[in-house]
């Protein structure tokens, strides 16, 4: 224990006295901070108690598959080709149709022929197989689908509504 002097014997019950004044200045912003903050915690639970009593009570929907409105699915590109095929060649799609059936039954716009070829190494390209050396194009048009199903209507027209450039066309007789 500390020897306390006798002479400030008597200045250490006030500074006591100070300092248990301070701490209770303290415990009771304490306490109150503390009741405060229980009182916004409850309101907060009573307001979540009644936002979950609100929900829990309202009435459900029920959702049914026909009231679903299911996606519309984007056409594929071979279903893109062919819907412009019917749109260019028009009542003569039939016949564009079985002669892609010999050329290029996938409707492939990335098909690339140089077998059997005159001259030789030059490419048939795309949907409808248009030999770029015979058309005097080059092979980046004819890779677009729309350009090659354009030019192969041409080039039907100009034929009489034939398809008798094509080897195919000729097997057919179309």
């Amino acid at each position: 224990m500390k020897y306390i002097n006798p002479r400030t014997r008597i200045k250490q019950p006030s500074r006591l006295k100070r300092h248990l004044k301070l701490w209770k200045l303290y415990i009771s912003i304490a306490i109150i901070a503390g009741v405060i903050g229980y009182i916004v915690l409850l309101g907060t639970m009573q307001f979540a108690k009644q936002i979950f009593r609100i929900t829990a009570e309202a009435p459900t929907h029920k959702v049914y598959a026909k009231e679903v409105e299911k996606p519309k699915p984007t056409p594929t590109e071979r279903e893109q080709i062919d819907a412009y095929i019917v749109e260019v060649f028009g009542d003569d799609a039939d016949k564009a149709f079985k002669v892609l059936s010999c050329e290029n039954n996938a409707h492939n716009p990335l098909a690339v022929n140089t077998a059997g070829n005159v001259p030789a190494g030059s490419r048939d390209i795309g949907v409808f197989q248009i030999n770029e050396h015979w058309q005097r194009t080059q092979g980046k048009f004819l890779f677009n689908w729309k350009i090659n199903v354009e030019i192969a209507h041409q080039l039907f027209e100009e034929n009489g509504k034939s398809f008798k450039l094509w080897t195919c066309g000729r097997k057919f007789n179309i």
